[in-house]
């Protein structure tokens, strides 16, 4: 096979591969489960509630924050009640490629009406 041949075949080889990996929107019904689920981690984070971590993570789950990367057992281990409210989730993306649904969102701090915190304590 000569360079041009091996340099077509490659091209299409990446398109298709490309064409195959285009995102879908996913089951509307899958989408509600996971910010569901997304709802309630963000709760529990701040309790401390360490058996809905347990049951909404899978064995190799790995939490990254500023380049600390805490497995599952360390990251339960350190998980405590601080006092402060739940994030709210403001924007939710869901994509699906293949078998996978990739879920982004932001989040933002609860406001009291009136308050400029950022952080806002439970009294």
């Amino acid at each position: 096979m000569n360079r041009g041949s091996r340099m077509s075949l490659a091209l299409c080889i990446a398109l298709t591969s490309a064409a195959h990996a285009q995102s879908l929107p996913p089951d509307p019904q899958i989408v509600k489960t996971l910010r569901h689920n997304d709802e309630l981690l963000l709760e529990a984070v701040h309790r401390g509630d360490r058996e809905t971590w347990r049951r909404l993570t899978t064995s190799d789950f790995m939490y990254v924050e500023e380049g600390h990367v805490s497995r599952r057992a360390e990251f339960l281990s350190e998980l405590a009640e601080d006092g402060y409210k739940a994030l709210i989730i403001v924007d939710y993306e869901a994509q699906q490629i293949g078998d996978t649904v990739q879920v982004f969102h932001r989040d933002d701090v609860p406001q009291r009406p009136g308050k400029q915190s950022t952080k806002d304590r439970i009294c």
